[in-house]
């Protein structure tokens, strides 16, 4: 059975924040092996791809709240402004998460040694107890950055707007603001 993209905005059932179609489009306006190769990929290698690619980002704390209870996904968002303070609208995505999107699941499909479990800055925590030692991810809300680098540069620069960072003063109380 083929891989169904739902990219209904808010839907409740939505698994991905691009369509194949807007995917295709962007791709074919691109320039580079990468967005020539997504060409080359079955509907259910595009599909699976852009999944995963929403999947990951998803993820991601993201500046705002979510617009109702039922939403799949975490956009649409509300009390989420722009670099420019205006509203995002809760009824449309963000052009730059749909691009990232797209961006991130062409890299998936054409580029098989992306490891999207490498994790680096501080969001890396281990524990050594004599010779065992573990390793592992804290997404946690005590960071003081979420880490971005083990995505490409292109969808680091089109979310980094839409992430929120905790910030703390000399007592230790944080509150959560947007990343420049």
């Amino acid at each position: 059975m083929p891989l169904v993209i739902d990219a209904t905005v808010g839907g409740a059932a939505s698994n991905s924040y691009a369509t194949q179609a807007a995917a295709d489009s962007h791709a074919l306006a691109s320039v580079g092996p990468s967005a020539a190769a997504w060409g080359l990929k079955s509907a259910d290698q595009k599909a699976q791809a852009l999944i995963s690619a929403t999947l990951e980002i998803d993820a991601l704390p993201f500046i705002g709240e979510r617009a109702t209870t039922i939403q799949a996904l975490e956009w649409p968002r509300v009390n989420a402004r722009t670099l420019t303070g205006r509203l995002y609208l809760s009824t449309v995505l963000p052009a730059s998460l749909v691009a990232a999107t797209i961006e991130l699941a062409i890299s998936y499909a054409v580029n098989s040694t992306i490891d999207v479990l490498t994790v680096t800055g501080n969001n890396k925590k281990s524990v050594t107890a004599g010779d065992v030692s573990v390793t592992w991810f804290d997404p946690g809300e005590d960071t003081s950055e979420y880490d971005l680098s083990w995505l490409p540069g292109i969808v680091q620069r089109l979310l980094r707007p839409l992430i929120r960072v905790l910030v703390t003063n000399e007592w230790g109380a944080g509150t959560s603001v947007r990343t420049s």
